[in-house]
This record gives structure tokens, C-alpha cells and sequence, in this order.
């Protein structure tokens, strides 16, 4: 499975250098450039190396801190003719307050195939992406129209699940307001997905994961004892493990008003063992969601996840968690100016019970963001976060199992098409 990675990749790097060279026939540059500052009183930062849900997080003394972030990301797709196109998703990051992570790197890269089938329209891509299954992560570069931080659901999916593979997606027009549409993947190199999420828990952010990052772990004590062979951190998209093939596989209807609804199945059959300092997690989940526009102004969105995470065989040395999280989001916009609002909740719920730490979780978070579109380029934000945690494995660490956080975050925005 290795090589198949690497073929995709090769493949995709000659399909982009060609297209330079020869002159697609359509070439599209997507720019994306946020500055967000923000001021919070949530626990250090698991970015940071602590347990903090939020990204920026207090000072290692306990007071409220200051952190400030850079984030520049470039697509660029290729449509080299009518069937067949190309596109590449570059990041380049500073964070104040981070220990680690890449500071550039690549987030997608992938090339695919159109054409028409029985009646509809069939789709083959090959390469890295993003599976299409987020309500909220609706525009260019997977990013959100609605608030500056993402939900829990897509905070996850934006750092762990990512695969590398072959996808196929077919749509059909039942009716001119009625479109069906369903889609399957076969993937490698997603093997450790579920080992933030088993480790660490929840979190509300806005970080995208780069090919072959390493993301820290908590400073859990299991890891000195039940599992010293994990290396320090994590690097959630990258080569394959396991040698093994995951798979997904969707359905969704698209109706009038913008209405839409999905279903996804995810599993990525990791065989639960350690390669290479790293453990290939067992992670499958389903994710249901819908989005709606019932007036010109008004967005609706909701998403709900619930699945399974482990890793490790040895009884009492071993992880088995259930997680769970559900967000709502309404959003209304009147000429330059939306006002956005989200509820989430989220829950681990501890099935092993071994000799390592407890990884009970429980929240929720509300986030509150204004939105001003000062051109069509430049936009201005501010939100307002508020988390409410207990995780049971940060009462060793921290003496309290308690992770409540607040943090106000503003954001200058650049956004660009260019072609």
C-alpha cells in the first residue's frame, strides 16, 4: 500500500508539472490569508502540549494569555480539459504559542476524472483529500462561510481524517429540484486516526493537519509506562501502517431551498499495532448531516457523529473509547454583515477500563462570531468562544478534571480567485 501512496503522489506532482509546462487550458489560484489574534483563559493548549480544547489557551502559569496566528493557504486547480483536472492545497503557517507542527506543508493533492454514465455524473478522483461529508467547510480550501472556529466534528476531521486513496462519486438528477447522489472510497494511510481523539479528546479550532505533521500528545503518564513505544506525537496524515485498506461510503440528497442531507460510514481497519513508534488505531464511524436555507438570508446547519476508537491488544495496556458529538449552527447574513451562532456537544465514553488513564469526556462549547465583508476580498471577524469540559485523565496532570475555557478571537481575512 505504500507504494500505491507513493505512486498517487508521483502521479499527481508529474500531472501539475506538465500542466505547467504544456498550459492547462483553465488554470484557477484560490488564495486564503487569515491574521487572527486572540485572548483566552482556557487551559494551555493541547497544540501547546497541554489539555486545553481551545487553540490558544492560558500561559503555563495559569494566567490568561495572548496568541496570535498567520495562516496563508494556496489551491490551485488545473482543468486540463473537459473531463479531467488537478488540484494541489499548500499551507503556510506562523503560530505564537505552538510547540509543535509544520510550518508549510501540503493539505490536498489529488487528480480526477469526470464524465457522463447512465443518465449522471460520475467522478474518480485519486490522490489526498478531504472526504465531502461537512455541512459547515462549504467554501474553497475547506474552509467555513460561518464563524472563525470550527465545530468540534470538523475541528477532528480537519486534524485526523484524511485519506489517501481512490474515490468514486455518482450523482443523478431525479427531478430539476431533487438530486441524489452517492460515493465510495478505498484508502490507505489513515491509520492513526482516533489517537487525538483517544488521547487528547475534543477540540474547537480551525487547524488543518499537513501531510507527515507531527501533532503533540497530552502529557498523559501512560504514555511513559503503558505505552513508552509511542513516540511524543502524532502524524495523522501520512504513509500507511498497516498495509491494510479502509474504506467510506456516502449517500446524500440535494433538494430545493439548499436543502441537503448525508450520510457517511467511515472505517479505516487498523489492525490495532505499533509500526514504527506509532500505533495504527481501529477508527469506523457514521456521520449524519443536513444544511438548509429556508430564506435568502437564513443558513441551517447540523452534523452529528457517532463511532468507535482503539489501539493495542494486551489487556490493561490497551485503549477502547466510544466517542459522540453533535453541533448546530444558524447563520444570517444581510448585505456585508453575518451574524453566526453554534452549540456543540461531545462525549468519550471509556470502554477498556485498563491500566491507563480514564478517558471519560464530556462538553460542550457555543461559539458566537460577527462577520463584516469590508470588499469583496477583505472581510473583519470577531467571535467569542466558551467551552465546557471534564476529561478524566487531566486530573493527574492538572489536579482538576475540569477544562472550562473562553477565548475572543479576531480575524483579517484575504480572500482571492484568481484565474
Amino acid at each position: 500500500m505504500l507504494h500505491s501512496v507513493r505512486a498517487i503522489s508521483i502521479a499527481v506532482v508529474a500531472l501539475l508539472v506538465c500542466a505547467l509546462r504544456v498550459g492547462a487550458t483553465d488554470l484557477q489560484v484560490f488564495a486564503l490569508a487569515s491574521g487572527l489574534g486572540s485572548y483566552s483563559d482556557s487551559p494551555v493548549s493541547w497544540l501547546d502540549g497541554g489539555f486545553g480544547k481551545l487553540l490558544a489557551g492560558s500561559t503555563s502559569n495559569g494566567s490568561a494569555g495572548l496568541a496570535g496566528s498567520i495562516d496563508l493557504q494556496t489551491g490551485v486547480r488545473f482543468n486540463l480539459s473537459e473531463h479531467w483536472s488537478a488540484w494541489g492545497h499548500v499551507v503556510a503557517r506562523g503560530e505564537s504559542d505552538a510547540a509543535a507542527g509544520a510550518a508549510i506543508g501540503i493539505a490536498e493533492l489529488w487528480i480526477e476524472g469526470t464524465g457522463e454514465v447512465a443518465g449522471g455524473r460520475l467522478r474518480a478522483r485519486a490522490g489526498t483529500m478531504f472526504l465531502p461529508t461537512s455541512r459547515e467547510n462549504v467554501e474553497p480550501l475547506w474552509s467555513s462561510p460561518y464563524t472563525i472556529s470550527l465545530s468540534a466534528i470538523n475541528s477532528w476531521i480537519g486534524e485526523e481524517v484524511r485519506p489517501t486513496g481512490i474515490d468514486v462519486d455518482y450523482r443523478y438528477e431525479l427531478s430539476a429540484r431533487l438530486l441524489i447522489r452517492g460515493g465510495a472510497t478505498a484508502f490507505v494511510g489513515n491509520d492513526t486516526a482516533g489517537t487525538l481523539l483517544g488521547w487528547r479528546g475534543w477540540s474547537v479550532g480551525t487547524r488543518l493537519s499537513l501531510w507527515n505533521e507531527e501533532l503533540p500528545l497530552p502529557p498523559l503518564a501512560s504514555l511513559e509506562t503503558s505505552f513508552p513505544a509511542q513516540k511524543d506525537g502524532t502524524t495523522p496524515i501520512g504513509s500507511d501502517l498497516d498495509g491494510r485498506t479502509g474504506w467510506s461510503a456516502r449517500l446524500r440528497l440535494d433538494a430545493s431551498r439548499g436543502f441537503v442531507a448525508q450520510w457517511t460510514r467511515f472505517d479505516n481497519r487498523g489492525d490495532r499495532n505499533l509500526y514504527r513508534n506509532e500505533y495504527s488505531w481501529c477508527t469506523n464511524f457514521d456521520l449524519i448531516g443536513m444544511s438548509w436555507r429556508p430564506t435568502d438570508s437564513l443558513d441551517l446547519a447540523a452534523e452529528h457523529v457517532r463511532g468507535k476508537t482503539g489501539m493495542g491488544f494486551a489487556p490493561g495496556d490497551s485503549v477502547d473509547a466510544r466517542f459522540e458529538s453533535t453541533y448546530v449552527l444558524a447563520s444570517w447574513k444581510t448585505g456585508p454583515i453575518r451574524l453566526s451562532t453554534r452549540f456543540d456537544w461531545f462525549d468519550t465514553e471509556e470502554l477498556d477500563f485498563s491500566n491507563a488513564e480514564n478517558n471519560d469526556e464530556s462538553g460542550s462549547a457555543i461559539a458566537v462570531a460577527f462577520l463584516l465583508d469590508v470588499t469583496s476580498n477583505w472581510s473583519l471577524a470577531v467571535e467569542f468562544d466558551d467551552v465546557n469540559a471534564t476529561r478524566s485523565s487531566a486530573l493527574e496532570a492538572l489536579g482538576t478534571n475540569i477544562l472550562d475555557g473562553r477565548a475572543l478571537i479576531t480575524r483579517v481575512r484575504y480572500r482571492g480567485l484568481f484565474d
